[in-house]
């Protein structure tokens, strides 16, 4: 047991039982058709943040080990600031595909993760799994999702919150 050491975690507040049963379904064949989709030039990709990194450097070079003696490592590090990942997991390949990393995790910097992603194989089809952050529903990545798709701009409508003004 390590008792000095805590992890933050969210606990999701369920408002409606039925539709988060639909939704978890919904993914979970999309997990399942994965692997078959990607046969048929369709990839399926879970897109998620780690926001909040610290880049963090050491204060002198580490002394690598020689004969008995143990590898030695400044105890002092240097604070970079912080950085925020874009990781993307090709859920049939296992594998990640164009990581990002960006100081802000703007709506903007969304759009241009998942822009990243079709740049990869253009002439595909995409399936994207994320959860329900704004940034993933936001105005920029229906614009992008709309050019790419070849869909009218004029036919979008209004965002939510200018529509009311």
């Amino acid at each position: 047991m390590s008792p000095h050491r805590s992890r933050y975690w969210l606990h999701a507040k369920i408002e409606d039982p039925d539709q988060c049963e639909q939704q978890i379904e919904k993914i979970c064949e999309v997990y399942l058709e994965a692997v078959d989709n990607e046969a048929d030039g369709l990839h399926t990709v879970s897109v998620d943040e780690k926001t909040g990194i610290q880049a963090l450097g050491r204060e002198s070079p580490t002394i690598p080990m020689s004969p008995s003696k143990v590898e030695r490592m400044e105890y002092n590090d240097e604070r970079h600031g912080t950085t925020n990942l874009f990781g993307n997991l090709n859920v049939a390949t296992g594998k990640i595909i164009e990581p990002m990393l960006r100081e802000t995790r703007t709506s903007e910097d969304v759009a241009e993760n998942i822009d990243n992603i079709v740049e990869t194989d253009p002439a595909a089809k995409w399936v994207f799994v994320c959860d329900h952050l704004n940034t993933h529903m936001s105005v920029s990545l229906v614009m992008l999702i709309a050019v790419l798709c070849d869909i009218p701009l004029e036919g979008l409508g209004k965002p939510r919150k200018y529509a009311e003004s």
